[in-house]
Parts: C-alpha cells; structure tokens; sequence
C-alpha cells in the first residue's frame, strides 16, 4: 500500500512540475514557479519551487527579465536601463540577446583549470601562512584572494572573437557571456579554494603531529 501510494505523489509530483512557469532572471538563472505578484513597495514575489518544495522569494524589478508560461506565452517584466560601465543601452531586443549570451556560457563554459588553481592555492595555504607568520590563522587569506583575483579577470574579447566568430558582432551576447563566466569563476573558484583550504589544512595538522 505504502508503495502504491509512494507512486501515486510521485505521479503528482511530476505532473505538477510539468505545470509550473519559469522565471528567466536577467543573469540567466532560471526558476520553476507557480506564480507571482507585484508588491506595494514595487517588488516582485515569486513562489519559486524548490525540491518539491514551494517559497516566496523577492526580487527587485532589475532582476528580472521575462516569465516564460507553460502554454507558450511569455510575460515581459523587463525594464530598460542604460549600463554606464559598458555604455551600453539595454533593451529589450538587446537584453534578449545578453541572456543568451550568459545561459551560452552557463552550457558551455569550462573552468577546469582555474578549479585545479584553486584548489593547489587552498591547499598550499597552511604552509605558507605558517611560514610567514607562524601560524595557520590567516590560511582563508590566500585562496579567498586568489579565488577573486581569478573570477575578476576578464575573458578577452579577442579570444571570445576567435572562438565564436559567429557572434563576434553581436556585442550584447558577448558581454552576457563574459559576465556569466565571471560569476562562474567566482563562485567555483571560491568553491574549490575552499575545499583545497580544508584538504590543505587538515594534511597540515596531521602532518605537525606526527612530526
């Protein structure tokens, strides 16, 4: 009985999913929801699913870009806005092409080096902070440090012209994908420095005992 019923809400489960909208926020993430509201202080509130699970989430109107609805309609929530740190105007046309460009790199982007870096920078920390200052306290200096200097530093533009020829022109997509592979050099840099910081850590107390 209990199995059958264990099949039955999954069922459910799967059909309710199936039903849901999703959210495209202007950084390309994209969220199951059941729905939404327009608050009083202008806010947006979205009843965003999450393993299985439904929450109210809150977003300011900046970050938000279209909802896609499960009969094929989309609802425009985008505003325009001018980017003064690329001049560049963002319409809707234009933002279109920019989340694009960062759900492009969110497929298709690889860090793997910079994981390996990361994660030799965690590690490597203990011994160095303990050189320098004679104690592993300041070790979460070095692979935060490194974690941002990385996810900071700009994929060329040169390099994205002669990867993607075909988008070359387009200098909204290529700016979503620069911008996207930022984030995921930060968050996975931060990520492997972390657990590169621990390995080290622990390796360098057991090692401190046994000698």
């Amino acid at each position: 009985m209990r199995k059958i019923l264990f099949v039955f809400f999954a069922i459910l489960s799967i059909l309710a999913a199936s039903q849901t909208d999703t959210l495209v926020l202007l950084t390309g993430n994209k969220l199951p929801i059941k729905g939404y509201s327009k608050l009083e202080n202008g806010m947006y509130r979205f009843e965003v699913i999450k393993k299985h699970k439904v929450k109210s989430v809150d977003f300011y109107p900046s970050e938000l870009f279209v909802v896609k609805h499960q009969d094929g309609s989309i609802t425009n929530l985008f505003r325009e806005f001018y980017d003064k740190e690329s001049g560049l105007n963002f319409t809707f046309d234009n933002a279109k092409e920019y989340v694009k460009g960062e759900i492009f790199a969110r497929r298709t982007y690889k860090f793997t080096g910079g994981k390996i870096i990361n994660f030799i920078i965690g590690a490597v920390a203990p011994v160095v902070s303990s050189a320098l200052t004679g104690t592993i306290i300041f070790s979460p200096l070095l692979p935060f440090a490194s974690a941002v200097i990385i996810g900071y530093v700009r994929n060329s533009p040169e390099l994205f012209d002669k990867k993607f020829p075909n988008f070359k022109d387009n200098i909204f997509f290529k700016k979503g994908y620069i911008d996207a592979t930022r984030i995921i050099k930060l968050s996975k840099g931060t990520k492997f420095s972390m657990i590169g910081l621990l390995s080290g850590t622990a390796a360098y107390i057991i090692v401190s005992k046994i000698l």
